[in-house]
């Protein structure tokens, strides 16, 4: 009976910084080595990546690392796994290699170091395990996931897809994937949003957003695009409707142009409106789509530098209509809504797609319960996103009819032992699991327990509270926009609205609009007293004591 042992080195309990390890006999193949952002990203702090030494301690076992796709939380620590662990074959599809070529040579890698094999549906065979892609939709074209076939069946990796059609952006066709794959041992699942009700692929259409926008913007007037450079298939929609409207796009982020280029190189019958040169925005005509986009770590701090005025080619105008499409991350929360806050105080034309329209490619409860039933595997594995995430997707499969002693909930280092086709241990443990902190293109000093507690923090969520104010009398205007990130379920968020708004309105009443002239406090003073305040009485209701942000704005 063949032996195989699987762990996660990141990606289980948290957001960012998938590896995942399959290890079948004396081979070790490694799925992805990503990154996360900080929850608070400060103090040199960039991003932080798998701890390697276990991959450097068996470095004579490991195959070869397989990349699904190249986001950055499935691809982006790999410069450091190679610098410490040299010439390892990466397997990857033919849209991904140039993405990989192009990240490793900001570090100064030398390319004939780097060995990238396009691992087709055929596959390979490595010793006694055959490996093949396995074609995906997703955000960016060539997603792809991984089989690893033994005598006794296939073990599956599958992530940041969409169940469905994309065009460009791959097709999943998980009754293929049956007719291929019949014996499925154990099915690796991405399963971070699970607490999302639906199906992915009907909820990435935000056509009916922009429609209006477009329609509405004068041909004088710009429309400017914030949104994360990787999410290339809700971006298109961006560019079909600047085709429809006869707007030209500027593509002001270097790597969403070049993801772009080797679209449409790879697909030179795509229509795709004419592409501006950013350096030449201020030249252009105003009839134009600009396209800011970034890395989930680096977009805000790009928007932060142009509402300064200390963007060399970009300045906002006052006429400008804004489209943000990119919830804030865990952590992220206050900086985005500075950047909103900011952007209001140069035009009030903004549309902000947050998180409760805005959808990644990636599968949600109903793609996750399909896959299961169409798939039925032996074993269940939930991967990629928080504990209770992964815990909704076997409570839903379990409900669905698939028996829930055949999930398999895991954290990261925590070992799952094969015999064959059988699970025989759950008890196994590796050491060295954690995070490398990065500072720049080097390994930083900052200490595990600050980042330990700022994962702690983020545990009860966050709760975001904009509220705008009448700038003459200092009245709050009754539209208070309020934010939930992993704190309170759907049921529950009306009572705690109505909580929060009551709240809120009251304590700004007695101290601001000095109703109470017993009160006198200063402005820190103030934003303490509201936040302990609204913690305080969202924990009587949901027994978590959330992050409160608060965010006023006079207009």
């Amino acid at each position: 009976m063949t032996d195989v042992k699987f762990f996660a080195l990141g990606g289980l309990d948290e957001n960012g910084k998938n590896s995942y390890v399959l290890e079948i006999e004396n081979d070790i193949f490694v799925v992805n080595y990503g990154t996360k952002v900080p929850i608070v990203s400060s103090y040199g702090i960039d991003t932080l990546i798998p701890d390697y030494d276990y991959l450097k301690q068996q470095s004579k076992r490991i195959k070869g690392i397989f990349i699904t796709d190249t986001k950055n939380d499935s691809l982006s620590g790999l410069p450091w796994l190679m610098m410490e662990i040299p010439d390892i074959p990466i397997y990857c599809s033919f849209f991904s290699k140039e993405p990989i070529l192009e990240r490793m040579s900001k570090y100064n890698i030398n390319p004939k170091q780097i060995k990238i094999n396009i691992l087709s549906e055929e596959g390979i065979k490595i010793n006694n395990t055959i490996i093949k892609s396995i074609p995906l939709a997703g955000a960016l074209p060539g997603t792809i996931g991984f089989s690893f076939t033994i005598k006794e069946g296939s073990y599956l990796f599958l992530s940041n897809f969409v169940d469905g059609d994309l065009g460009v952006y791959g097709k999943t066709d998980l009754n293929n994937i049956k007719k291929n794959y019949p014996k499925i041992i154990g099915l690796f699942l991405d399963s971070g949003m699970s607490n999302f009700n639906g199906k992915s692929s009907q909820k990435i259409d935000i056509t009916k957003e922009l429609e209006q926008i477009f329609s509405e913007t004068p041909k004088t007037e710009r429309i400017i695009i914030g949104a994360y450079d990787q999410e290339m298939a809700t971006l298109h929609q961006v560019l079909d409707m600047a085709l429809k409207y006869d707007r030209d796009i500027v593509t002001y982020g270097r790597s969403y142009h070049q993801l772009l280029e080797l679209l449409h190189k790879n697909n030179p019958n795509l229509k795709l409106p004419k592409i501006l040169d950013y350096k030449y925005i201020s030249k252009h005509d105003n009839n134009v789509v600009i396209i800011v986009s970034g890395t989930v770590e680096r977009l805000f701090k790009r928007f932060v530098r142009i509402t300064e005025n200390n963007d060399v080619y970009l300045k906002f105008n006052k006429t400008d209509h804004f489209v943000m499409i990119a919830p804030p991350i865990n952590g992220q929360e206050t900086e985005s809504s500075y950047v909103l806050d900011e952007i209001a105080r140069i035009t009030p034309k903004i549309t902000d797609i947050s998180e409760d329209k805005f959808y990644q490619c990636r599968p949600t409860k109903q793609d996750i319960i399909d896959v299961v039933n169409i798939l039925k595997p032996k074993y269940f594995l939930p991967i990629q996103g928080l504990f209770r995430y992964l815990s909704v997707a076997i409570r839903e499969v379990s409900n669905s009819g698939f028996s829930q002693s055949r999930c398999v909930i895991l954290q990261n280092g925590k070992l799952v032992h094969f015999k064959g086709d059988e699970l025989v241990s759950q008890k196994g443990r590796i050491s060295n699991v954690g995070d490398i902190i990065i500072d720049g293109f080097g390994i930083g000093d900052i200490s595990r327990e600050v980042i330990f507690e700022r994962e702690t923090l983020v545990r009860d969520g966050v709760i975001i509270v904009s509220v705008l104010t009448n700038k003459k009398n200092k009245k709050i205007y009754d539209d208070i926009d309020i934010k939930y990130i992993g704190v309170i379920t759907s049921e529950e968020r009306d009572e705690v609205d109505e909580i929060i708004k009551n709240n809120l309105v009251s304590i700004y009443n007695k101290i601001i609009l000095n109703d109470d002239q017993q009160l006198k406090v200063n402005s820190t003073q103030f934003q303490n007293l509201l936040k302990k305040s609204i913690r305080k009485k969202v924990f009587e209701l949901t027994n978590k004591e959330p992050m409160i942000v608060v965010s006023f704005t006079e207009i």
